[in-house]
């Protein structure tokens, strides 16, 4: 019950102007504790993707519609549109079905998909702290990812990402959006890459990390308040010159930051004073 009430929380803070969340709606699997680094993949056509992890050992999954599934419309006693692949019948694999997504499981990674003939605005995922998250957007929405201790792939063509509080590796891009990375609460030890055709990318890391920064913006300008930033020769007030690329390090260099955008803004900061 108190982790309902968690997951109860997390819909209500992240999506109150929508409607009221239906709890029978929402999957529930337990993650064997022997499994050290669980794989979170999320396969959503259109709409909002948001992943937290959170303490528990549990896997939360919530699809909201804002319109009926087409397949209620059409016909209410048609065959459920997802059915396993005849490839898994003689795989151990723990299936959950709704009428929104499916989720499947082999070994250490949950695949979850949602239903392209329904209507979801929103997916909701929490997973335990400790797991790899990848999310794939295949068309328009957004992906926020935060808190989890593993690597983090979070692709979109149309849509911002956002991505707070992740240790593992990250592999982050749009095509058309802005992509923010808030890593300012811990130094990071593992690579960064970033990219994105038309959008703004804006990463903010401890005062004292130790980064080498490589990055490019063929169309846009790079600021920063590093003082490192301050002997680079593109800085915030220089014209967009093509093919820019700027690479300099941060108290010494370190961890590798890869940052691309052809049109569009990077910045680069802490929040110390």
């Amino acid at each position: 019950m108190r982790n309902l009430f968690a997951i109860a929380l997390f819909l209500v803070a992240t999506q109150a102007s929508f409607a009221q969340i239906n709890e029978e709606n929402v999957t529930q699997i337990e993650v064997d504790k022997a499994i050290k680094n669980p794989i979170i993949l999320v396969y959503h056509s259109m709409g909002d993707v948001n992943v937290r992890g959170h303490k528990s050992d549990k896997l939360f999954v919530y699809a909201q519609e804002f319109l009926p599934s087409i397949t209620e419309l059409v016909n209410q006693n048609k065959q459920e549109v997802f059915t396993l692949l005849d490839k898994y019948t003689n795989e151990t694999i723990k299936v959950n079905r709704t009428p929104n997504f499916t989720v499947l499981q082999k070994d250490s990674v949950f695949k979850i998909e949602t239903n392209v003939f329904s209507y979801n605005s929103n997916v909701f995922v929490m997973v335990p702290e400790r797991s790899s998250v990848g999310v794939n957007v295949k068309d328009m929405g957004n992906i926020s990812i935060d808190h989890v201790d593993g690597n983090v792939e979070a692709n979109t063509q149309r849509g911002n990402v956002f991505i707070k509080d992740a240790d593992g590796v990250i592999s982050a891009s749009s095509v058309y959006g802005n992509i923010i990375g808030d890593f300012s609460n811990k130094a990071r030890k593992n690579p960064l890459f970033i990219s994105t055709f038309v959008g703004n990318i804006e990463i903010i890391v401890p005062k004292a990390s130790t980064n080498s920064i490589l990055a490019t913006s063929e169309m846009g300008k790079f600021y920063s308040n590093f003082e490192e930033s301050d002997q680079i020769s593109m800085t915030a007030s220089s014209t967009p010159i093509k093919n820019r690329k700027i690479n300099f390090e941060i108290n010494g260099g370190g961890t590798e930051f890869v940052i691309n955008t052809f049109k569009g803004d990077i910045y680069l900061r802490h929040l110390s004073k």
